[in-house]
Parts: C-alpha cells; structure tokens; sequence
C-alpha cells in the first residue's frame, strides 16, 4: 500500500521537478477520440436541429415524482390492460405509486446456494445473515490474529546511489513501512535494486510492506545526495 501525505511541487533542479507530483484528466469518448474546448467550455456536437431533454419520468402523463421514475415491463397506455401487458409488473395501474397488492402479479425468482459434501448436494445455510462455514478438524470459533503486538523498531537511512539494505529484519516482523522524506526519488526492491527496477517511491509517499524477518528490502536513489528515509518495523 502506498500513502501521500501531501502533494509536492520542487523546481530546485530538472531532478526534483522530474519528481514532483503532476495532476491532470482528459476527456475522451468510447473509441479514445480525445474530446476539444473552447476556452473553458466544452465543445458539444447537437446530431439534429432539436435538442430535447425529457425529465417527466416514465410516462408522459405529467409525473412530477420522481419516485415513480423505473422500468415498467408492458406496454404504456393511458389506462393498460391484459392486452398490452406481457408481465404484470404494475398491477395495471399507471404507476408504482398506485400499487394495490391484491392485484400485483409477480414472478417468484427464489434462489439457493448449495455445495457438494462429496456424495450429494447440500443447501448452504446462513445463520444472522452470515454463511455457516465448516472447517475440517476445527472446532469452536476461528480467529485470525495478525496484530504486531511484539516489538517496533525505527530507523532513519540515508539513500544514495549505491544500493542499501533498508531495514534491520526485526524478530518476528509482520509490518514494514518505508517513508521518502527526500527530495528526489528513491527505489526499493531486493538486494542489487537500481532505478531502473525498483519500486519507485516519489518524495513525502509511505510504502507499507507485509515482509517477514527473512526477507530484506534494500533502496537506491537518484542521485549522491543522500535522501532521508524513515522505516519502522512492527513484530
């Protein structure tokens, strides 16, 4: 997981700028075709001589709410019948509003879940809204624990040209963040790491890390000017 604390523009030198945060969007329609302005407006294309935009819901019998607006599955007559309807999806009233449930006709589309107990099929059961889970050889409650609840170590490394094991590799480590507190680039990644490979990692952002003590993270920067770099470690 990578974080931002705040947005950074540096013109020092080509190097920082290179590295500071840009923001921008296009607008483009569905075959990629870039879409123009004038000014600060967009330039809309109108096919027809008439532009006509229709907000009265799903009838044009002055619907004014627009909690009446949806799909209604028949034909739209002013009062319909059995004849121009193929599901009786409104009653035969003209709006949802004026549903009566003696006369709604519904299709039941029920469905269950079921799992292969190895000779036959089984109904998944719920209990509270949550799916009962079996697990074999396993009773009582599961719990996953993957708190760091052990020990926490900081360091503070200055990264250079020259690749640099990062970290201490704590006892027991489950979390490892890495913070870029320079003003240029740095990259991490195994022992060897340049910035040609390396997970880059542009000033003020935080890298969080699921690594275990056996696995070492090691970081390279852009150039001789050491960058200030934060990593802690929780076990």
């Amino acid at each position: 997981m990578l974080a931002k604390t705040q947005l950074i523009f540096d013109t020092t030198d080509a190097e920082t700028l290179a590295a500071s945060d840009k923001v921008g969007a296009v607008l483009t329609t569905a075959d990629g075709t870039l879409l123009t302005a004038t000014g600060t407006a967009l330039d809309v294309n109108v096919a027809s001589g008439t532009f006509n935009v229709n907000s009265d819901g799903v009838h044009s019998g002055g619907n004014t709410d627009p909690d009446n607006m949806g799909q209604i599955l028949h034909v739209r007559n002013a009062t319909p019948g059995d004849a121009h309807q193929t599901f009786r999806s409104t009653g035969a009233n003209p709006n949802a509003s004026a549903l009566d449930p003696a006369t709604i006709f519904a299709a039941d589309a029920n469905a269950f879940a079921h799992a292969w107990n190895g000779t036959g099929w089984d109904r998944v059961t719920s209990t509270s809204g949550a799916v009962n889970t079996h697990i074999a050889g396993q009773a009582g409650t599961l719990s996953v624990n993957d708190t760091a609840n052990t020990a926490v170590l900081q360091t503070q490394k200055n990264v250079a040209t020259t690749g640099a094991l990062l970290a201490s590799q704590l006892a027991g480590r489950r979390y490892l963040f890495v913070q870029n507190l320079g003003t240029k680039h740095i990259y991490v990644g195994a022992s060897g790491v340049t910035k040609t490979n390396g997970l880059r990692l542009s000033p003020n952002t935080t890298a969080e890390f699921r690594l275990g003590a056996a696995v070492s993270l090691h970081a390279v920067s852009e150039d001789n000017n050491n960058q200030d770099t934060r990593v802690l470690e929780l076990s």
